[in-house]
């Protein structure tokens, strides 16, 4: 990219970009309706996108619209699919607007409803502050171990995301370890002090266990060739760094619990190749 293009007209180009990447075409319209600039600034960056990419598109004259060409490389925009689909989904759950998006055609989508998790905003607004200031805070917490609440103080080191609900990693001065505090399960937060727990070391966070996911053996060659092509495996597993801390989370999440019987494996796409990096002391987590 041209070092001396400004910021805002990068931004452009790279919009230019998206549209004759995903979508095929764009005008002038596309440019005036999303940033807001006028048909005459519109033109100048078509122009200017001409000039930097002469292959990439093509003018229609009576559609009036630019199309990409077959020799068309992307020169702004690095095209992932997990960007389209990341905006797709957010349109979808009503995160943004269709406007707010660059996509402009968006395909019928139809996302399976999430049982939302909600989270007082005090409550992690208190949280944070705790985190950036370095206090401990005394919460009326719902263990799922125990029938009631009770009062605890614990020091906040790290929020967490389990891919279902939002964590705080904490030393608990009840239990005298670190802990995995469940954000929406704290009913109040009544106090804070200045920690007394900052020499304290959290070793399963800080310790990272390397797992190898790979097919089910079970499965036909062309279906375990599928499921590599799926999850971007080379040769024939991916690895995956989790925190020792989190690792219950993760094997739940995907089936991979090293400890399940062989059979109640037969229906898994994926499996654990390396159970031996699980460490000795790994309990399950119930959720």
């Amino acid at each position: 990219m041209d070092e001396g293009i400004r910021w805002e007209a990068s931004k452009r180009l790279e919009f230019i970009d998206f549209r004759l990447y995903w979508e095929g075409r764009v005008n002038r319209g596309d440019l005036t309706d999303f940033f807001g600039i006028s048909i005459p600034q519109a033109s100048n960056d078509l122009s200017k996108y001409q000039e930097l990419a002469p292959r990439n598109l093509d003018y229609d004259r009576s559609g009036k619209f630019y199309f990409a060409t077959q020799e068309f490389k992307p020169v702004f925009y690095e095209p992932t699919s997990d960007d389209y689909l990341s905006q797709l989904k957010q349109i979808s759950s009503g995160l943004i607007t269709q406007n707010e998006s660059i996509i402009k055609s968006v395909p019928d989508t139809y996302l399976i409803p999430v049982l939302e998790r909600k989270l007082p905003n005090d409550t992690l607004k208190t949280i944070i502050h705790s985190l950036k200031n370095k206090t401990d805070l005394n919460v009326f917490y719902q263990s799922m171990s125990r029938q009631d609440p009770s009062w605890r103080w614990i020091a906040p080191k790290s929020l967490a995301y389990d891919g279902f609900r939002w964590h705080i990693r904490s030393y608990c001065f009840t239990r005298k370890d670190f802990r995995d505090f469940a954000i929406g399960r704290i009913w109040e937060i009544k106090a804070q002090r200045p920690t007394e727990a900052e020499e304290k070391e959290d070793n399963e966070w800080n310790t990272f266990i390397t797992l190898k996911i790979g097919p089910n053996p079970n499965l036909s060659e062309n279906q375990k060739n599928t499921i590599e092509m799926e999850y971007g495996m080379e040769n024939g597993f991916k690895e995956v760094y989790v925190r020792q801390s989190l690792l219950s989370y993760f094997l739940r999440r995907y089936g991979l619990d090293h400890k399940c019987a062989q059979d109640e494996m037969a229906g898994q796409h994926i499996v654990l190749l390396n159970a031996e990096s699980i460490p000795d002391n790994y309990k399950p987590i119930g959720f």
